[in-house]
């Protein structure tokens, strides 16, 4: 998107002037500030006449509570492509294993058979099923290809909250997202940002 004129499409018409709002202080502010380095326009359209797959801008854990008046639980727009889901997907070894399972039983081992019944596929998009009742009723897949990416739209994004903690951080993957060692690698990727390591209090040594 950088460098580039684009329309974000929402259904949350106060966000129609946030880029206008030359008032704005604290976290309104940074938003704006941020938003600035790109060149787009926001158009607003009612919830009910979107009719694309929505996974990637919906908040996440709609049956939740958020956990605080910061409303962490809800996930920024993500820059992708729903078209590009099943090609990244079918690129991905781990995502074409439990494809195969599913479409082609036969070829596949006993254990993989198992395995293919927690996942589900729509409009070609893989999704496991979310057997915790938590957040969404299917999760998206995500390929590796993309991880890192939907880590730093949930950790990193002004729009997100803004450096949050692992909890949350991982609160709001898991109400929407899928994919092995998805909680160690939310560890490590809070654990070893950069921003939240440098703006942490230091510890002093006791006086005396």
């Amino acid at each position: 998107l950088w460098g580039r004129n684009f329309t974000i499409v929402v259904d949350h018409h106060a966000l129609c002037w946030l880029h206008k709002n030359r008032d704005s202080s604290g976290r309104l502010a940074r938003w704006a500030l941020k938003l600035m380095e790109f060149d787009y326009e926001i158009r607003h359209k009612q919830g009910r006449l979107h009719v694309v797959p929505d996974t990637l801008s919906r908040n996440a854990c709609e049956d939740c509570k958020p956990e605080d008046e910061d409303k962490t639980n809800e996930i920024p727009m993500l820059a992708l492509n729903w078209t590009d889901l099943p090609k990244l997907q079918g690129e991905d070894e781990e995502c074409r294993r439990i494809k195969d399972a599913m479409l082609k039983p036969e070829e596949s081992t006993a254990t993989e058979r198992r395995m293919a019944r927690s996942f589900m596929l729509e409009d070609g998009v893989l999704y496991r099923r979310n057997v915790a009742h938590i957040g969404e009723k299917k999760l998206l897949v995500v390929p590796e290809s993309i991880r890192s990416e939907i880590l730093y739209e949930c950790h990193d994004s002004p729009l997100a909250g803004g450096h949050l903690g692992f909890t949350k951080t991982f609160h709001k993957l898991k109400c929407r997202f899928y994919w092995p060692n998805m909680i160690k690698d939310t560890e490590k990727y809070v654990k070893t940002c950069l921003h939240c390591q440098t703006r942490k209090t230091p510890k002093l040594s006791p006086a005396g």
